[in-house]
């Protein structure tokens, strides 16, 4: 790193009159250490927190599986759905003119 000439005295400066840190004081770290309460493993207090997640979510898959199947739909229902289906077919192959009859027409 370039220094600037300015700055040579500003650094001669801060080298003569730099602070001294103090010296540690023994048994420090065994004080601060001894301060602090004891602590149990996070693990294991955190631990029951995994089967009641797996619970949780085996019983909301089994409990909303039959929420997510379609319902079955009646006689009637696929009779209008074919009846759309073989329309829709004819209108989309065959000219506007030319219309052959459905299934319910005969």
């Amino acid at each position: 790193m370039s220094q600037f000439p300015d700055d040579r005295d500003l650094v001669k400066f801060l080298r003569q009159n730099r602070a001294v840190p103090p010296p540690a004081a023994k048994g420090l770290e065994d004080t601060i250490l001894s301060a602090l309460p004891e602590m149990a493993p996070a693990r294991r207090r955190y631990l029951w927190v995994v089967p009641s997640a797996i619970a949780a979510t085996l019983i909301a898959t089994f409990v909303s599986y039959r929420a997510f199947l379609p319902a079955q739909p009646s006689p009637t229902e696929l009779a209008s759905l074919e009846n759309f289906m073989e329309t829709n077919w004819h209108h989309t192959v065959n000219d506007s003119d030319q219309l052959l009859p459905t299934s319910n027409e005969q």
